[in-house]
């Protein structure tokens, strides 16, 4: 009898990044750095009377005041929950990868800090900063006279600039979640037991939440906080940042079961399929960008017709969020 010894698969200590990959991210990282916005384009979109103009000026005309307090309220909701979620006994996370993968699926324990594994939490912590940056000026600018032309502008660029990159990556990340994550998760968890992290009060509310207070934002509230096609730039180096945390923290997750990745796309072991997800990352970030641009445009198309933004509001949210199997 002749016995066929298959090779053992060996599980990596370490699992640093293909230089493609490295010189790809460069690239985005360079030329992102080159076509950021001007200060001064940025600071004419960002002033003060532009943080509290309503979006619907005659069906719903809001005071600055209350644009200002709900957008804080936002803010007190998005950032409570992560201080909760920071502060609290943590959760358990599972990562999954592809059959290619040199990488041992695990079970990480996810507690303080840690909790900012998931790009999720990045979009969600950020979308309250901008939240909170956007409503002290909405308040501000109520308390604003006529005669005065008192600027903010540090503040105003950070709640502007923060806004636009969050905003599109909310949905990106929602869409991700509904479309890839959530089934991937249902494959190979054993049905509803692989997708309880995601209906979760705090996972229902980070990947739907954060996309219906977006649409709430830019459909009924505010008329002045918009994502602006020529800022396109500051998109990607959100993206780039997360990707290089993820590649710093690979090791540090749980360094018994070896390199881990919250996402099984940006597993750096598969070679040539690491860049091609990286550049696909890349390119369907800013589609969403460019997407989250038309609907703004769409909306001031549409005009001030309370029902039919209401409308949008809904058939939007329900393309990309999700709320059971």
């Amino acid at each position: 009898n002749t016995f066929i010894m298959k090779p053992a698969v060996v599980h990596l200590a370490s699992a640093p990044p293909p230089l493609h990959s490295v010189a790809v991210l460069l690239a985005v990282f360079f030329l992102s750095i080159r076509w950021l916005p001007t200060m001064e384009s940025v600071d004419k979109m960002s002033t003060l009377p532009a943080f509290g103009k309503p979006a619907l000026p005659l069906t719903l005309p809001l005071s600055p005041t209350v644009i200002g307090v709900v957008r804080l309220l936002f803010a007190t909701f998005i950032l409570g929950m992560a201080v909760v979620r920071m502060a609290g006994p943590g959760y358990n996370g599972h990562t999954f990868f592809m059959a290619k993968s040199r990488l041992r699926p695990s079970t990480i324990r996810f507690r303080g800090w840690r909790i900012l594994a998931p790009f999720t939490y990045w979009c969600w912590i950020m979308l309250g900063v901008s939240f909170g940056l956007s409503g002290i000026l909405s308040l501000l600018a109520a308390n604003e006279s006529d005669s005065q032309e008192t600027t903010y502008p540090i503040m105003g660029r950070l709640a502007l600039l923060s806004f636009e990159v969050v905003a599109p990556s909310c949905f990106l990340v929602s869409a991700v979640v509904k479309y890839a994550l959530w089934p991937k998760a249902f494959r190979e968890g054993g049905g509803p037991a692989g997708t309880r992290p995601f209906k979760t009060f705090y996972g229902l509310s980070a990947h739907n939440a954060n996309v219906i207070m977006v649409l709430i934002e830019v459909g009924l509230l505010g008329g002045g906080l918009k994502v602006h096609l020529d800022h396109v730039a500051v998109a990607p180096l959100f993206g780039v940042a997360y990707v290089i945390f993820s590649w710093v923290m690979a090791d540090q997750w749980h360094p018994e079961h070896g390199p881990q990745f919250f996402y099984f796309f940006l597993d750096t072991t598969l070679g040539w399929i690491t860049t091609l997800a990286l550049l696909s990352l890349i390119s369907i970030l800013l589609f969403f960008y460019a997407a989250f641009c038309a609907m703004d445009d769409v909306l001031e198309y549409l005009g001030d017709n309370l029902i039919i933004r209401l409308f949008g509001i809904v058939v939007v949210s329900s393309f990309v969020c999700r709320f059971r199997d």
